[in-house]
């Protein structure tokens, strides 16, 4: 109780309530009514998601998916790290499924997966994820938004950050598990998608009855459970103070052919356009993309000697998106692994790297982390003239978050 008092509660209970009256503007149907339940998902459904990587020698008509980029320096200098394909980006466009065969038109099928993932690891198998799942059948239409980190474990969480049509902003939480794989080329992903924040109709889904029940769940959040979080957490939803705050340092080391290959914790995936090599100011580096997995800390000294081993990891992308001046585009997630915190923070936004500070959204979380949102605030603590090296001081926020 120490993070919402009775009365706040009553008023949440009134809230839920109140539902009955509610409507959704960008919704397809009127009469939905918001519901966010944490202790037990509003929606679920499970889906498998077909990956089918074009490689020169396979069928075009039944690929699904191609390499944008090739594996990056980094990854081509290190042999033994070379078959984890550091940096390579797939853009993908595949069929998902309620069972595991794959459907007889791989390209009609009611619902796809649409976006992208690269490999972000050195030594071993890991990569990151952003698509949409976009549903277009009698069933379901609309889309739902996911992003977050896809390590080499049994099974992963990545965040449900929004959605469209019937998921009118939905979030949740998405469990993957490899389901199957054939060397490089296919692969099956079972997902179970559980949405936490979603809009309901009322007559299918929600009576008035079940909206009093909903309201007396709220009413006992003090001992609620998670489903994806530990037990005995309290929602909090804080936006005069964070209901959790840290501070973490980021070293971003870029290799360029010449520094240490087992130093370096990134590398372009691509080169500068033409568009900056056209104009006066290449050193900007217009449209470059860069793809880390770069310790964090919670000193500023880097971590010596073990850079590979670090507790906590930023895993993602920066892009730079500016011709005049240097400016970036981030999109990553911060993944835990200690004794501390397990889970992930997932963050993206635009770096203005000429403001002394500069915010990034929190969109997301698992774990330790189930459903937070916030604001991180970035200020450059260091960095080198060429940008080989640069120290991020991170101050992450959370205004949503179970305590």
């Amino acid at each position: 109780m120490a993070a919402m008092s009775k009365a706040s509660l009553i008023v949440a209970a009134i809230f839920l309530l109140s539902l009955t009256s509610a409507t959704v503007a960008h919704g397809l149907r009127s009469g939905r009514k918001f519901v966010m339940s944490y202790d037990e998902p509003c929606m679920e459904m499970r889906l498998y998601l077909h990956d089918i990587l074009y490689d020169y020698s396979n069928s075009t008509s039944n690929s699904t998916s191609a390499a944008a980029t090739k594996p990056t320096a980094l990854a081509t200098a290190v042999p033994s790290t070379g078959g984890t394909f550091f940096g390579r980006m797939v853009v993908f466009n595949d069929p998902m499924t309620k069972g595991k065969a794959l459907p007889p038109s791989l390209e009609e099928t009611a619902v796809r997966a649409q976006g992208f993932y690269f490999y972000d690891k050195k030594e071993d198998f890991s990569a990151w994820f952003a698509f949409s799942i976009v549903f277009n059948s009698t069933e379901h239409r609309g889309t739902l938004n996911l992003m977050g980190a896809d390590p080499n474990t049994a099974t992963r969480d990545i965040s449900v950050v929004g959605g469209t049509g019937d998921f009118f902003m939905s979030r949740g939480v998405a469990t993957l598990r490899t389901d199957a794989f054939e060397g490089f080329t296919y692969f099956r992903l079972q997902m179970d998608i559980k949405l936490y924040e979603c809009y309901l109709g009322l007559m299918a889904t929600w009576s008035n009855a079940s909206l009093i029940v909903a309201a007396v769940v709220v009413l006992g959040l003090s001992s609620a459970s998670v489903a994806h979080g530990r037990r005995g957490r309290s929602f909090v939803s804080s936006y005069d103070a964070p209901c959790k705050e840290m501070r973490l340092y980021l070293h971003d080391i870029i290799y360029d052919y010449s520094n240490s290959t087992s130093n370096s914790t990134s590398a372009a995936a691509t080169k500068p356009t033409a568009l900056s090599t056209a104009v006066s100011n290449p050193g900007y580096f217009f449209g470059e993309m860069v793809v880390f997995n770069d310790p964090m800390t919670e000193g500023k000294a880097l971590p010596s000697p073990a850079m590979e081993k670090t507790a906590v990891r930023a895993q993602g992308l920066y892009l730079y998106d500016k011709k005049e001046a240097p400016n970036a585009w981030f999109a990553f997630s911060v993944v835990f692994n200690s004794t501390a915190h397990r889970g992930t923070l997932n963050l993206m936004g635009a770096d203005l790297m000429s403001e002394k500070t500069r915010d990034l959204s929190v969109v997301g979380g698992t774990g330790d982390f189930f459903m937070a949102r916030g604001v991180a605030t970035l200020s450059t603590d260091e960095a080198s003239a060429d940008l080989s090296y640069f120290r991020l001081k991170v101050d992450i926020k959370l205004y949503e978050c179970y305590v």
